[in-house]
């Protein structure tokens, strides 16, 4: 991407050996203009780069709406492809706006157990 494009990876390594289950995701994004609408997880991939984005298989993805970034709400994950994980990449984008310049989120929660 561009100098100013609106992708955001974020690298979660979880510090539990024997990894985590995760259920659900949460996000908050509070200005319409600069909220991420795709967001693609991948479980225990570590070093990921913007290069490796579009060439590896998500684990998940999601196409996130209006109304969950607003309240913040649990988006459920698909449960059974979140066992033992180890580390976990989350790629934010705003792939049909090219206008946009970057990606702004004021809040993440993970739900799931150790």
């Amino acid at each position: 991407g561009s100098a100013c494009a609106p992708q955001l990876i974020l690298p979660l390594p979880f510090l539990e050996a024997k990894g985590v289950k995760l259920g659900a995701i949460a996000i908050k994004a509070p200005e319409p203009e600069s909220r991420p609408t795709l967001l693609r997880l991948f479980a225990n991939r570590v070093s990921m780069g913007f290069e490796d984005v579009d060439s590896v298989v998500p684990t998940q993805e999601l196409a996130l709406t209006d109304a969950q970034l607003e309240s913040g709400e649990p988006i459920m994950l698909e449960y059974r492809y979140f066992q033992k994980v180890t580390s976990l990449t989350l790629f934010f984008d705003r792939p049909d706006d090219d206008e946009a310049e970057r990606t702004v989120i004021s809040l993440l929660r993970l739900y799931g157990e150790v």
